[in-house]
């Protein structure tokens, strides 16, 4: 290193140590990782990052409301059409719709709390789809 570069080195440091007095240790080492050279920088990254979150957290609330729209038509979809019986395709306990593609909604599996569960924590092998619109138009056509 020449001499020039201790001392633009040295002085740095001492920015840096001042900087670390005025926001805190913890702060300047997030504003180290951001990349930010300003506290301005970091606080607009700071700002950027809450925008993010913001938005994945908005995504998620419509894609649960979204999910829970496709549940609501398929059970109603069961019930004016189908009139079949929700029983589990394992053991025949009271069951629950299962979407395996929420795009698809009349392709599910019924499942009972217990076989569900197990599904989603991948224990269980699905059992084969069950389509709803081909079970409506076979019993429209029986009568």
């Amino acid at each position: 290193m020449t001499t020039t570069q201790i001392e633009e080195y040295l002085i740095q440091e001492k920015k840096d140590k001042e900087l670390k007095k005025q926001i805190g240790y913890k702060v300047f080492e997030e504003m180290k990782k951001s990349n930010a050279k300003t506290i301005e920088e970091y606080e607009k990254y700071k700002q950027e990052q809450k925008e993010i979150k913001r938005q994945e957290k908005s995504y998620k609330q419509i894609q649960k409301h979204e999910k829970a729209k496709v549940r609501f038509r398929t059970i109603r979809y069961i019930e004016r059409n189908c009139n079949i019986e929700r029983k589990c395709q394992i053991c025949e306990e009271k069951a629950e719709v299962h979407h395996p593609n929420y795009k698809e909604y009349l392709k599910i599996n019924l499942l009972c709390k217990k076989h569900h569960v197990a599904l989603h924590n991948f224990e269980l092998i699905p059992p084969p789809i069950i389509d709803l619109e081909k079970i409506c138009r076979k019993r429209k056509e029986e009568n």
